[in-house]
């Protein structure tokens, strides 16, 4: 990720400056980061993200002296990960009665059949992340690392997921009756 940000640098002394600010605070964000989002991928993602803004503006900070460049990284980095933070938890309240429903409830043999029948109409990439989060017991980490992608990315990907096989379920139960 750093090859990245240099090339948004346009002087070869930015550069210079910028590597050094990096090598400096990345640890300390990180740490910062997962103190707020008590995830580390998501943390890792609120890292790169204000490193990515830092560069933006690096011209604002480069002839700062220290404290203000650290302060100015650490401020970037806080709001980043506390707007992740919150939009993790308006998104984990707004799909917490689906989830509930599928992790806490049991079934019978005859229930799970359906269950499964249900998810077989669904697309395949819903299909796979539902069972690997449902029937495998992936943690959402897992999940991510094992499809190589982000963790919001992913869990946003099974928000949806849950969400179609629910409205497939409820049409399902709907033809029956």
């Amino acid at each position: 990720m750093l090859s990245l940000y240099l090339a948004m640098l346009a002087s070869e002394e930015d550069k210079v400056l910028f590597e050094s600010l990096y090598h400096q605070y990345k640890n300390l964000l990180f740490k910062m980061a997962n103190d707020i989002l008590h995830d580390e991928y998501l943390a890792e993602d609120a890292v790169s993200e204000a490193f990515f803004r830092i560069a933006n503006a690096f011209e604002k900070i480069r002839d700062e002296p220290w404290q203000r460049q650290k302060g100015f990284t650490v401020t970037v980095l806080e709001n980043i990960a506390k707007s992740m933070y919150q939009k993790r938890k308006k998104d984990a309240e707004t799909f917490t009665d689906s989830e509930d429903m599928l992790e806490n409830c049991t079934v019978d043999g005859e229930t799970a059949q359906a269950l499964l029948q249900t998810m077989e109409l669904l697309s395949e990439t819903d299909r796979n992340l539902l069972m690997m989060k449902y029937i495998y017991g992936y943690m959402d980490r897992e999940i991510s690392k094992l499809l190589g992608i982000a963790g919001d990315t992913m869990r946003k990907r099974l928000e949806r997921a849950r969400r179609r096989l629910m409205n497939v379920w409820e049409v399902n139960a709907l033809n029956v009756v």
